[in-house]
């Protein structure tokens, strides 16, 4: 009995402290994460250098966003691509056009640039998109 009372315990002190993380978390985080992946759910949420988080899903995706809340990367698998609509219209459009049946595996932000990696079905890309839909560059890293 007394070893059900104290897993019970460590269940609901163990949800607060993890609650309490994803309530750290800006509001325009969960905002984003929530359209982007609507079936997923935060499984954790870490402070990084007190001013960054890393918000791990279900699915294994990775996100990262500073301390206003703003993205800063994505991580995904081959398994479990990124979808285009987690970036601007006008930047997915011509990654549309510069690789045919992509599949996202990274994006990284850095002020109005959006690196992107990606494959189809037999190639790995770098490619590097303004937000505006600018094409930067283009680069493919392996041929398979």
């Amino acid at each position: 009995m007394m070893r059900v009372f104290l897993f019970i315990i460590f269940i609901f002190y163990a949800n607060n402290i993890f609650a309490n993380s994803i309530d750290k978390l800006p509001l325009e985080s969960k905002e984003l994460i929530r359209t982007i992946f609507p079936k997923s759910y935060i499984r954790d949420v870490s402070i990084i250098n007190r001013r960054n988080y890393k918000v791990e899903l279900d699915n294994d995706i990775i996100f990262h966003f500073n301390q206003k809340g703003e993205l800063t990367e994505i991580n995904g698998l081959e398994l479990e691509p990124i979808p285009y609509h987690s970036m601007p219209k006008e930047a997915y459009r011509t990654f549309l056009d510069e690789v045919k049946n992509p599949k996202i595996i990274n994006i990284e932000k850095k002020k109005e640039l959006f690196y992107i990696k990606t494959y189809d079905k037999f190639d790995l890309y770098q490619i590097v998109v303004k937000a505006d839909g600018a094409l930067i560059k283009k680069e493919e890293i392996i041929r398979r």
